[in-house]
Formats: structure tokens, C-alpha cells, sequence
């Protein structure tokens, strides 16, 4: 079936053979019919019932046609601009969407085979490409403008040249409805279109039957990408191109659509070419088609693959480079604080003053860092940081100042103030507590002048709050009008507490300065205070540095220079900072910040932040041009790091990689569903796999896996490095049959795909 989704098997990714959509895009009528008869042979001739009720609906499948947004591309391979060995490699697209390659038709069919291909033009091959309107696949008048079509101004004439085919032609081949706009579409909506010379289509083309071949979907674990879970995985569409890259030549990919003219392609899995023939009889010299992607790449030599341009990297702890000193022993202060990972910086004292101090981000080149700035509720900690200033340290070997975590607590101030939702939530949050202290003390006034009246003690109070007085109370209420007098033992008993609980207000405020400048009585009061989920959510968020800006991370670009991988500690003092600067924002009064020490425990706790973490910043071409690069980490026994905290792209050539847990290697990978495709053209053919793993296998063997002794399939190739498809997989079912024994197993384009896998490329980094 070709939606039926095989067991996943051990590995990181599974290929299906295809995802056929329900419908195809077009238009369809639904028909309702009803007939009501009476079929009773009794009946009354006013009982005669026959009648017959007819509904009809329109509705619309739409699909991409004219263009492809760019979100729907996950990736294309080779990477676009890139130099590299890619003379044994035949390109691909890879779709975020697993039906597109089969929404629509090249023979207005469900055949499986993609409305899609990938033609690759080598210099001097590759037509133009050029804006257009949809009204240029055809040869009618159009209106150019929705505005020209409401003022009735003339149509233009379609740039569609006499001597070139397109889409209306082989509609007409196929003898189905006329190209023409589907719903929602306009004849001046805009497109790219290529004129590509008939000799040239007809030689490097698919033929029809190699379309069914060259599409396949894929399900690729997802644990290894960036925000990716454990156990999830991801689903995608991919198209192969059918023509391998001409060694040291520039190449152009245009990704074209094929709609309605399989009748263009050449023949079968014989590649004679077609007659492609215009309305008036005569042979068309160009054909024009839709570009819906196109990109271009050298191929060259192995230097810039994935695995080049890892391997050429400078490898390090994230520090300055070495200054080149004096040998004086100002010089080697600062030789040894730039292996600290520090950097100066010019720095405007609050007093105008104009010095140089020390800077340092939150990702260390060493191991640990001692406790500076405590963790709130943990030994040591004091009251929290009230300005940046008194995070300033002061270095008397130097006699410079360490900025970093005023920087820190700074930076965390600004980022919440930015987000208007988190600083709202927690100052709201931070009044709520407030007010929920002066109750507390209100309602323990009252129990203490008041309880024995009512029958309320302080662990009533503590277990039902208000619940307890409001019940004491009605109870009082109700024993005073039931014995109808105010003289009664109830009611003096009633007027004499009531004489009691009476306090002037300014007892009452002394009461609560007391409270509030006494830590053990704020923190009991507030044991059972919980922090929003929203607040807690964003303050995890921000102890991983989300929201941090890259210049922060790395406060100088030396240490992070092009093609450099950096190895890093999380420095947990500059993350307490960071919180710390995030939490101020609503504190204006020592009140406030009593609160505030009171409650940043809690806050702590809710930003979890890890213990031990640390990672890599890796810049490269790599992280631009491999969408979708997986990482794996380990410890220092080579175990993995189950954890990963983050993996982004911090900037467009720029991958950061937090773990918990210390790094000591880690794995580099391409992306599983970016495996290559291709064969290597010095070899004598094709060595096959395992499609599925006999009985006689060796222990071991996976699908996938090279067949040890079977013979080799020999690649057919058209002109041009053109390869002949529908004949390779045809020669491959056979001898896979041969060599497995399964005769008469099914062969579809995910055994295909698996049979030309060249492999991803994974390089191995360690902590010297």
C-alpha cells in the first residue's frame, strides 16, 4: 500500500515509498441523490409517493502549482554556493510536506509517480531564469493586473515564444481539459519560468517512468536536532534528481514541474526522445517549464564537504587568542586572563569616569568556577543583588574591575523588561504577594485578640486561613440572636473581644514592618506561595540563555573566529546573575526587597537551572549550509549525554549546543534525512543491500547493509551523466532477488532510495 508505514527497525531512518494523498488537487462535485417512494401496494392514490431529490456541491483541493513557498523546503543538497566532491552525488530536495511530491500529476493519473523533478543544467547548459505571469504558459491574451481586468483595458499578448512548448500543449497531448486557472488562481499571477532548448530537455529529462522512482518519503529520528525530543521523529518528502554533476564544473538544479506532460518525457526505460510537437503540427524548438526552486553548487574537489570543512576547523577552549606580549608580568596578567575567557572592555563609570575592566560571558574555557554570586537559599546566599553595581568585582593584582555578572545582571533585567507578558505577570505577581502578607498578619491579629471568642487558634488559621474567622463569626452571630440580647453572657463575651481586636492603624503598620524585616517570618508566611506556570516557563527558558544576545554570549568575535569549533562550561554564577536581573524588575522599596529575598527562592526553583552543564559553539559553512546538522554528546567514558538542554542556530552560521552533564566528545552528523544519493562512477557498478534481512544473514545485519559476495549492478547512462533509472532499478530488483532468494517481492521507490544511500558523514570532536 503506498501509505502503509513499515515497522521502524533500529537506526535513525525508515523509507516509505510514497504518501498519496487522498485527492489530487483539482476541482470535485459531490452529488447527494434521494428518492422517496411509497412502495405500499394498498395505497391511496394521494398516497402515491415517487420523488426524486438531487444535491450537488463544489468543493476545491489546492495544492502548490504556480509556486512553492519557502517554508515547504526543509533542505537541498548539495548545499547552495557550495564547492565540494560532488561529482558521485545526484542532488535532492528534501519537502517538509510528505504529500507534495504526489498532489498532482505528470499523466493526470494516480500512478504514484511526482508531478515533480530535478533537472541539473552544467555551465553553459542552464537557461535563464525569469519572472513571469501564469498567462505565460499559454498563448491566449490575459489582463496583466487585476486592476487592468476591472478597468477592461486591453489584454496583453502572452511572452510565450512560437517556437516553444509549455504546459497548454501537453495538456492538449493528453487530451484532458484545457490549461487554465484553478480556483483562487489569476491568469497575471506571478511565477519563474525556464526555456529549456528541446536536444537539451530531451537528454537530461526523466522519462515518465522514471518519475515513479526518483520520490520517496522518509521517517528520520528527530532526538538529535535542534528541539528535538527523545523518542520524537520527523516526516518528510524527498525528490531525486537523475543526473550526476560534471567534476569541476559550476551546476545549476532548477526544481520544475512536470504537470501534464509526461507526454514530453522521453519514452520508457529506452529514452527515445519525444515528439514534442506545438498546436500547429510543427516541432517545438524550447519547452518552457515552471521553476519552482532552483540553486547552483561547483564540483570540485573534497575540500568543502561536510566532512572538509569539519576536519579544516580549529578546534579549542572558547578563549582569546594569545596576545603577543613583552615577557613583563603585566603582560603575562593578561595573557592568563584571556585563557580565563576574558576580554577588556572600555567602561563609563556611574561617576564619569573612563577606565578598562575585565568582561566575560556565561561560557567558560574551564571546568568550574567557584561560587560568586550564590544561589538564592543556598549557603552563603545574602539579600538579593539590589542594582549592578554590587555585582562589580574589584581585582587588586590589576587593579581593574570584573564586570561580567553586572553585565549578567544587567542583561536579565533588560531581557525581561522586553517581554512585556513575563514583567507584567511578575509584577502583578510580586503585589498579590504583598497583599497576601498584611492579610496574614490581619487575620493573626485577630486570632490572638479574638480566637478564644471565636474558637479559632493559630493552626486553624494556618490549615482553613479566612475560612476559620468567617466560621467563628457566623457561629458567634448566630448564638448572639438566638439568645435575642445584647446583656447575655454571648454578647458581652462578644463586645469584650471585639473591644480587644480593636488596634490603632499605626499598630497595625508596626506590626508589619516587624513581619517584614524579619526573613523567618516572610518565608513562613509565604511556604505555601507557588510561581505561576507562565513565569516559571519563561525563567527556565532564560536559565538555558534563550533570549540572551549572541554579542553577550561572546563578548569578543576573536574567540569564535570562522571555521573554529569551541568547547565551553556553563558558568552558573553568571546565570544566577542573569536571574537575579530578571526577577528585580517591580522593586521599589525596601519592603519590596525583602519580599524579594523572601520569594527568590521559590523563583530559583522555578528556573531550575542546571547544575553542571556545559557544550560547544561550532561556526561554519556547515550550519548554513546543512539545515537540520545532528549532534550527539558524550561523557568521559564515552557514554551519552541523555540530556541535551539546547541545540540553536544563534546567528545564520552559528550553532550552540548546551548539555547537562560535562562534554568530553562529541558527534557531528549530517542530517539523517539529507543521506546521499548517487554511484560511484569509477567503480564497476552498483554493490547492493539488504532490502530485508534473511535467516542467512550474518549475526548483525541490518536493512541496508552491503550484501557481502553479491554480484554488482552495472549503471546504465544516458548522454550528459544522465542516468538511466528505470532500467537501474529494474536490474537491481533482479539481482536483490537473486541474491536474497525473495522472489517476487515487492520493489518500490523506498527500496530504491536505499539501494543508491551513499551514507551521511559524522566527524567525532574531543576535549584535548
Amino acid at each position: 500500500m503506498a501509505n502503509e508505514v513499515p515497522p521502524k527497525v533500529q537506526g535513525d531512518i525508515v523509507f516509505v515509498d510514497r504518501r498519496q494523498p487522498p485527492l489530487l488537487s483539482g476541482t470535485y462535485l459531490v452529488t447527494v441523490e434521494q428518492t422517496l417512494l411509497n412502495k405500499n401496494p394498498q395505497r391511496a392514490g394521494a398516497d402515491t409517493i415517487n420523488e426524486r431529490y438531487v444535491n450537488t456541491r463544489r468543493f476545491v483541493v489546492r495544492g502548490e502549482r504556480l509556486s512553492l513557498d519557502a517554508s515547504e523546503v526543509r533542505s537541498v543538497f548539495p548545499p547552495p554556493n557550495s564547492h565540494g566532491e560532488f561529482a558521485n552525488v545526484l542532488p535532492h530536495v528534501v519537502f517538509e510536506r510528505r504529500t507534495l511530491p504526489w498532489e498532482r500529476s505528470a499523466d493526470d493519473s494516480e500512478s504514484g509517480a511526482s508531478w515533480l523533478a530535478l533537472l541539473l543544467f552544467e555551465e553553459g547548459e542552464a537557461p535563464p531564469s525569469r519572472a513571469a505571469q501564469m498567462g505565460d504558459l499559454q498563448r491566449g491574451d490575459f489582463y496583466r493586473s487585476k486592476d487592468d481586468a476591472a478597468a477592461g483595458k486591453p489584454k496583453s499578448a502572452s511572452t510565450l515564444p512560437a517556437d516553444t512548448a509549455s504546459y497548454g500543449d501537453g495538456f492538449r497531448a493528453l487530451k484532458i481539459p484545457a490549461f487554465a486557472t484553478e480556483y483562487g488562481e489569476s491568469w497575471w499571477d506571478p511565477c519563474r519560468v525556464i526555456d529549456v532548448p528541446v536536444a537539451i530537455f530531451s537528454a537530461i529529462a526523466p522519462s515518465a517512468l522514471d518519475l515513479r522512482w526518483l520520490a520517496h518519503a522518509r521517517i528520520a529520528s528527530a532526538e538529535a536536532k535542534a528541539s528535538g525530543a527523545a523518542g520524537t521523529s520527523t516526516e518528510c518528502s524527498v525528490i531525486v534528481g537523475n543526473r550526476l554533476p560534471a567534476p569541476n564544473t559550476k551546476c545549476t538544479v532548477h526544481l520544475v514541474s512536470l504537470e501534464g506532460l509526461s507526454t514530453m518525457l522521453p519514452a520508457a526505460d529506452t529514452y527515445t526522445p519525444a515528439k514534442i510537437q506545438l498546436e500547429s503540427g510543427a516541432a517545438a524548438r524550447n519547452v518552457r517549464l515552471l521553476s519552482l526552486r532552483s540553486w547552483s553548487f561547483t564540483s570540485v574537489d573534497a575540500g568543502e564537504t561536510f566532512s572538509g570543512y569539519l576536519e579544516r576547523v580549529s578546534v579549542g577552549a572558547l578563549q582569546r587568542p594569545a596576545a603577543s606580549g613583552d615577557g613583563s608580568d603585566a603582560a603575562s596578567r593578561v595573557a592568563n586572563a584571556f585563557k580565563l575567557g576574558y576580554t577588556a572592555v572600555n567602561h563609563l563609570t556611574r561617576l564619569g569616569d573612563t577606565t578598562v575592566s575585565w568582561l566575560r560571558g556565561p561560557l567558560l574555557p574551564f571546568a568550574a568556577a567557584p561560587v560568586i554570586v550564590p544561589a538564592p537559599g543556598s549557603a552563603g546566599a545574602a539579600a538579593p543583588l539590589s542594582s549592578a553595581d554590587q555585582a562589580v568585582r574589584y581585582e587588586p593584582e590589576t587593579g581593574m574591575m570584573d564586570v561580567s555578572y553586572a553585565a549578567a545582571w544587567q542583561m536579565g533585567r533588560l531581557i525581561a523588561l522586553q517581554n512585556r507578558g513575563f514583567a507584567v505577570g511578575l509584577y502583578n505577581w510580586k503585589r498579590h504577594n504583598q497583599v497576601k502578607t498584611a492579610l496574614t498578619l490581619e487575620r493573626q491579629v485577630v486570632v490572638e485578640r479574638l480566637g478564644t471568642t471565636l474558637g479559632v487558634d493559630h493552626a486553624a488559621l494556618r490549615r482553613e486561613g479566612a475560612a476559620a474567622l468567617r466560621a467563628g463569626a457566623a457561629h458567634l452571630l448566630t448564638q448572639a440572636v438566638a439568645e435575642r440580647r445584647v446583656q447575655s453572657p454571648g454578647g458581652q463575651r462578644a463586645r469584650a473581644g471585639a473591644e480587644r481586636c480593636l488596634m490603632p492603624r499605626r499598630h497595625h503598620h508596626e506590626r508589619l514592618v516587624e513581619a517584614v524585616a524579619h526573613a523567618p517570618t516572610l518565608a513562613a508566611i509565604h511556604a505555601d506561595t507557588e510561581v505561576p506556570d507562565e513565569l516559571a516557563s519563561w525563567l527556565r527558558a532564560l536559565a538555558l540563555l534563550n533570549g540572551v544576545p549572541l554579542s553577550s554570549l561572546l563578548p569578543d568575535a576573536t574567540m569564535l573566529p570562522p571555521e573554529s569549533f569551541r568547547f565551553f562550561q556553563l558558568d552558573l554564577n553568571w546565570v544566577n546573575a542573569l536571574l537575579e536581573g530578571a526577577c528585580s524588575i517591580g522593586r521599589s522599596s525596601s519592603a519590596d526587597l525583602a519580599h524579594d529575598a523572601a520569594l527568590a527562592p521559590k523563583l530559583y526553583a522555578a528556573a531550575a537551572p542546571p547544575k553542571v552543564a556545559s557544550g560547544f559553539l561550532l561556526r561554519s559553512a556547515v550550519v548554513d549550509g546543512w539545515p537540520g546538522v545532528e549532534v550527539r554528546a558524550y561523557d568521559a567514558n564515552l557514554s551519552p549525554l541523555p540530556n541535551v538542554l539546547r541545540m540553536d542556530r544563534v546567528a545564520p552560521s552559528v550553532l550552540l549546543f548546551l548539555a547537562e552533564g560535562s562534554v568530553h566528545a562529541v558527534d557531528v552528523q549530517e542530517p539523517s534525512e539529507g543521506l546521499h544519493f548517487g554511484v560511484d562512477v569509477s567503480a564497476t557498478g552498483k554493490d547492493l543491500r539488504y532490502v530485508t534481512v534473511p535467516g542467512t544473514a550474518p549475526a548483525g545485519t541490518q536493512p541496508g547493509s552491503v550484501i557481502a559476495g553479491a554480484p554488482s549492478t552495472t549503471v546504465g547512462y544516458r548522454s550528459g551523466r544522465a542516468i538511466q533509472i528505470a532500467k537501474l532499478a529494474r536490474d537491481l530488483r533482479s539481482n536483490i532477488e537473486a541474491a536474497q532468494g525473495n522472489q517476487g517481492r515487492t520493489f518500490t521507490a523506498a527500496e530504491f532510495a536505499l539501494q543508491l544511500v551513499e551514507g551521511v558523514q559524522l566527524v567525532r570532536f574531543m576535549v584535548a
